[in-house]
């Protein structure tokens, strides 16, 4: 709807499970469920990084878009800095 409305485009990165995959994130689920582990608990007892995202490819399609102004709709602070480093206005 936004985008109808207002115009732009809408990406989508696949990092299931903080970026580590759906397999991993099932093994991760098995774990806080099974262990009462968090999220944090359980990606670093399976020897996983607690976060795996990268948002280098969505800044690629940005800058390839000639995009410097972006509405970000997300609270991950991450994202933001990630688009600020780059000088991508949000």
């Amino acid at each position: 709807e936004m985008i109808s409305e207002e115009g732009g485009f809408f990406i989508y990165l696949d990092q299931e499970g903080r970026g580590i995959g759906l397999t991993n994130k099932l093994k991760a689920y098995n774990l806080q469920m099974n262990e009462n582990m968090d999220t944090l608990e359980a990606n670093l007892a399976l020897g996983l990084p607690a976060d795996a995202r990268k948002y280098d490819l969505a800044i690629q399609v940005l800058k390839y878009n000639n995009v410097n102004r972006c509405r970000l709709i997300s609270n991950n602070p991450e994202k933001l800095a990630a688009l600020r480093n780059v000088d991508i206005e949000t």
